[in-house]
């Protein structure tokens, strides 16, 4: 059990490693010290690539510019800009004493190496900024893309309370209310549909648009699930008033584009000049 153990002392009294540790050791170090690159980028500065990986499990990256300075060139704050936590990273309560013990210098933009004096300052900066974006919780996309739907709500009251006013605020507000409320469509089939707002003209649908700054196959799918209600109540009633609303059509692909117009009997997009008129009287009118 002991064969590879060296039962000796090196010149300081230090006990000896086993042979096969020894071996692991400069195996390891060796492995590390191939995984670090260097290469020259723009203005005369140089990257080092590490072997410590990021969020992404890509191996993390620093620059070093021709008058010394050590930064990561931004890609920290677009990090946490793509998974979209730079807010909460801004409001965390720990950002300075994380920033100090990781020697590590922000301006809002970029992070730099801070502390030289440090020997060790160099390896904490690296790793400071490879375990940072996994202090947060990703927001997917649909967390900021349906809100979309409560500004079009908010259009309509504030619109509706401008220029339709009933006799009293409290009137007003209720009646802008009852338009913004999803209004349940129940079939003969027992399946229940669901309008996103609530028009005056009760065979009048109107379905909301949105995720337009999502990726390809998330837009085609939202329209897709999007179209389907209107088709399923026009198998049940022929003269069902098909509306979209959306920012702007050309956000979406060409097969998108087609299937909206050919399912719908308006579409409103709110980017258009009098698109918000048009929005209130598709909701008020009742003929």
């Amino acid at each position: 059990m002991y064969q590879y153990q060296r039962e000796i002392m090196d010149n300081r009294g230090n006990y000896m490693t086993t042979d096969k540790q020894t071996q692991y050791y400069e195996e390891f170090k060796k492995s590390i010290l191939a995984s670090i690159k260097m290469y020259e980028v723009q203005k005369g500065a140089i990257c080092i690539e590490t072997p410590f990986l990021d969020w992404k499990g890509v191996p993390c990256k620093f620059y070093i510019t021709s008058d010394g300075i050590v930064t990561d060139g931004g890609m920290t704050a677009n990090q946490l800009a793509a998974l979209r936590v730079i807010d909460d990273f801004d409001e965390w309560p720990f950002r300075l004493d994380y920033l100090s013990q990781y020697c590590i210098e922000y301006d809002g933009s970029h992070m730099r190496l801070s502390n030289r004096e440090n020997g060790t300052s160099s390896l904490r900066f690296v790793q400071g900024l490879a375990r940072l974006p996994g202090f947060f919780e990703p927001k997917p996309i649909y967390s900021t893309e349906d809100r979309f739907p409560e500004k079009v709500r908010h259009l309509v009251v504030e619109m509706v309370e401008s220029n339709y006013p009933k006799k009293t605020p409290s009137e007003t507000r209720a009646w802008a209310s009852s338009m913004i409320k999803p209004r349940n469509i129940h079939l003969k089939n027992g399946f229940t549909i669901t309008s996103d707002l609530s028009p005056m003209r009760e065979n009048r649908i109107v379905e909301i648009i949105s995720h337009a700054n999502a990726n390809f196959s998330q837009k085609r799918e939202h329209v897709r699930s999007k179209i389907l209600y209107p088709i399923l109540w026009k198998r049940e009633k022929k003269d069902i008033d098909t509306v979209f609303v959306m920012n702007d059509i050309g956000d979406y692909s060409a097969d998108s584009r087609q299937l909206l117009r050919s399912e719908s009997n308006d579409i409103i997009q709110l980017n258009e000049t009098s698109s918000k008129g048009k929005l209130i009287e598709m909701l008020i009118e009742n003929r």
